[in-house]
């Protein structure tokens, strides 16, 4: 059993500052410091860049959280950087971090080295981007083995480009969101090996990071256990505000909701978890030339014979409602994935119907961020199943089938800045004039998995909520947790900006 459900509600959810297991980067370590060199220390060629932090780091098979480091801003030249930062460049155009790491004894083949860093990603930033992180593993020599990054050149960075809305950036303040990276390396052999973190291009208020370290132990299938299952969570509303007077034109969808002020759009990020044992996969065939939706199966996994190699030939599929093509974002979205809806909450009851709802239908997902980076080394590789693209071609090739998906241990997010990631603050008369709600406390009820659709491990954390005040252009998260409502709380969720000052 996966322990990243039970470990992330015991410490109250994805609150980045849990317990944490730090107490032992160094055998012998003095009180007080962070950096000590008691152990064998990998070496890199003389012509060495200067680091902004070099902490020597005495591996286990449980698990090392390590002190949270601060990168600085980087120079014009290196945020211009289009492909690939180096790590000569350390110390002269961008902040990078060494960490030598000295591996137990008594290794066993199949054993696995894995270096990962959580760090904060607003969604915009004054350098209009979102954070490159690189994390490269090297042996003892300085031969770079391995790298874990988001690649300017990949589709997966198209994506993650930010959207910038007309009313420009947002608050230094804003860093709710997450974003990890994480590097593997297969039967290491060496006693030493050197992990750097490179932070080519950040801005206020991404500039933290937090790494983490741990030896695998070799993979054994469970060939006698049944079908791995996903567990879809909510990442209920976070990042709240008013879209300013005009400032959603060219952003959203003008067919949906058409007339509704732009200042009456209560905007928000959002998205969704996999907390299971198992991968969310969904597949469907490509549309047909004019086609506007079609039906679309879930594939469950059987544990795979080999480490995170999921085969075809040990899964099952079944019937997962329906499918698609978004003409806005050109791509295929799931339909049943999740909805929004706007509850008034007055006196601690709510609403019986909705006030209004967001007008974003399906998605396709992404492995964005970890599940539980704080207390659990159980994800799956970053891609292991995530969406393959969700268009059904690229460029002169054309899919057979499409494929949605989060990895194990994976979850997606969109920002408030995402076409449609609102509800309407208003109610829409008979007449088609829009009248604004009033000022007071409101529910966001989020769910996934609508109608039950999708096969997973529990339907009873399928739902969670924001509740949130208004007072005039100004709105504040006073809770977040899952269930319907806060007397129906299941589990708390951290809060997130903007809060409520206490009353």
């Amino acid at each position: 059993m996966r322990t990243a459900k039970s470990s992330r509600r015991a410490n109250g959810g994805t609150d980045p500052t849990p317990r944490r297991r730090t107490t032992r980067i160094l055998a012998g370590l003095a009180a007080g410091s962070l950096i000590a060199a008691v152990a064998p220390t990998a070496s890199l060629p003389t012509d060495e860049p200067e680091y902004a932090a070099t902490t020597t780091v005495e591996v286990d098979r449980e698990g090392i959280y390590l002190p949270t480091q601060t990168a600085k801003e980087p120079s014009d030249t290196a945020v211009a950087e289009a492909v690939r930062p180096s790590i000569a460049r350390c110390g002269t155009d961008y902040d990078c971090f060494r960490y030598d790491l000295v591996l137990p004894g008594g290794r066993r083949s199949g054993e696995r080295l894995r270096f990962g860093i959580d760090y904060r990603q607003a969604f915009l930033e004054r350098k209009g981007g979102r954070p490159r992180y690189d994390v490269v593993l090297l042996d003892a020599d300085g031969t770079e083995l391995t790298r874990a990054a988001w690649s300017w050149e990949t589709r997966e960075l198209q994506r993650a480009a930010p959207v910038t809305p007309p009313w420009g950036d947002p608050p230094v303040s804003l860093a709710d969101s997450h974003g990890h990276l994480e590097a593997f390396l297969d039967d290491p052999t060496d006693p030493t090996y050197v992990a750097v973190v490179i932070a080519s291009s950040i801005s206020s208020p991404n500039r933290g990071f937090q790494a983490r370290v741990k030896l695998d132990p070799p993979y054994r299938s469970s060939n006698g256990r049944g079908l791995l299952l996903p567990d879809l969570e909510p990442l209920v509303p976070y990042e709240l505000m008013l879209n300013p007077v005009d400032g959603c034109v060219g952003l959203d969808d003008p067919e949906q909701n058409a007339g509704l002020p732009c200042d009456l759009r209560l905007r928000f990020s959002y998205g969704y978890r996999n907390a299971g044992e198992g991968p969310l996969r969904i597949e469907f065939e490509p549309l047909a030339d004019g086609g506007i939706e079609g039906d679309a199966v879930q594939r469950l996994f059987w544990p795979p014979s080999q480490r995170d190699e999921y085969e075809l030939e040990r899964s099952v599929t079944r019937e997962a409602g329906t499918y698609h093509l978004h003409e806005g974002h050109q791509h295929y979205h799931y339909d049943p994935m999740y909805s929004v809806e706007l509850y008034t909450y007055e006196d601690g009851t709510r609403s019986r119907e909705p006030v209004s709802e967001t007008p974003k239908v399906g998605n396709c997902g992404h492995d964005w961020f970890m599940t539980d980076f704080a207390t659990s080394f159980e994800q799956d590789p970053r891609g292991a199943q995530d969406s393959d693209g969700c268009v059904g071609e690229s460029g002169s090739l054309r899919f057979d089938r499409v494929a949605i998906g989060l990895s194990a241990g994976w979850g997606d997010t969109y920002s408030y800045a995402t076409g449609d990631s609102y509800v309407p603050f208003a109610t829409q008369g008979a007449d088609g004039t829009w009248q604004r709600l009033e000022d007071g406390e409101y529910l966001l009820v989020q769910r996934v998995n609508i109608d039950h659709a999708l096969l997973e491990q529990d339907v009873t954390d399928n739902v969670g909520y924001t509740h949130l005040r208004v007072d005039g252009s100004t709105v504040c998260i006073i809770e977040r947790g899952l269930g319907e409502s806060p007397l129906e709380r299941t589990a708390a969720e951290p809060l997130a900006w903007p809060t409520c000052r206490p009353a």
